[in-house]
């Protein structure tokens, strides 16, 4: 099957990224949540053995977000012939990739109960490779080290594990945030182009963003993209 698909040719490097830690930062309209959800339903169709978790602060809200980006996505991308292609279930929240098994789940982290229920997820075929943390900025630093601490072991050949973190431009930098980036002040402005960091090296778009600054978190690069709300062209 080939499938001929409109993107946002500014995050062609970040979908291309196997760093282990991908954090896009962009207002609403900047067009990282429809990138990660289109992006997301590509991988899991081409690479077997690859699967997905959804996470929310709050369990519930992942209904209304990610699990809306991606049956949204799935729907522009295949129209009526959909389910062909991917088997969605409401409840619980999932979606089956039909040729492969692949799966996405979601899951909240809004309490001990729902943070041991990550310590448990198994699937029927392959392993927990990605996680989409949405709204990072909700989660605490403890809630992000448990689902950090899910992807481990060995992988076969090929394959790779990633979070990707999206949110929008807050003032405040506090917990997670404060661990993943140091932000320029004042906050970006709707003008602010973007700009492009890969590990601890910066490669800057025609209109650098100055004031950035790089990270590391256990010695293991990232890919980020920021956007101080400038639309997806």
């Amino acid at each position: 099957m080939t499938l001929t698909l409109p993107a946002n040719p500014c995050f062609r490097e970040v979908d291309r990224s196997q760093k282990r830690y991908v954090v896009l930062m962009g207002s609403a309209g900047s067009g990282k949540s429809v990138d990660t959800a289109q992006h997301y339903l590509l991988r899991l169709m081409q690479d077997k053995g690859r699967n997905l978790l959804c996470v929310r602060k709050s369990d519930i809200t992942n209904r209304d977000s990610t699990f809306g980006e991606l049956t949204g996505a799935l729907y522009r991308m295949f129209g009526g012939k959909a389910g062909r292609y991917w088997q969605v279930n409401l409840s619980p929240m999932s979606l089956v990739c039909r040729h492969n098994g692949n799966t996405i789940i979601f899951r909240g982290v809004n309490d001990e109960r729902q943070r041991e229920k990550l310590k448990s997820i198994t699937f029927q075929r392959g392993k927990l490779t990605d996680v989409w943390i949405e709204e990072a900025t909700e989660i605490t630093q403890s809630d992000f080290e448990i689902i950090d601490n899910r992807l481990r072991g060995e992988l076969p050949p090929g394959q790779f594990y990633q979070i990707r973190l999206t949110f929008n431009p807050v003032s405040k930098i506090t917990g997670l945030r404060r661990s993943f980036l140091i932000l320029p002040t004042p906050m970006c402005s709707p003008t602010t182009p973007p700009i492009w960091k890969t590990g601890l090296s910066t490669t800057p778009t025609a209109n650098e963003w100055s004031g950035a600054s790089g990270w590391t978190r256990k010695g293991i690069g990232f890919t980020a993209w920021g956007n101080g709300g400038k639309p997806a062209g």
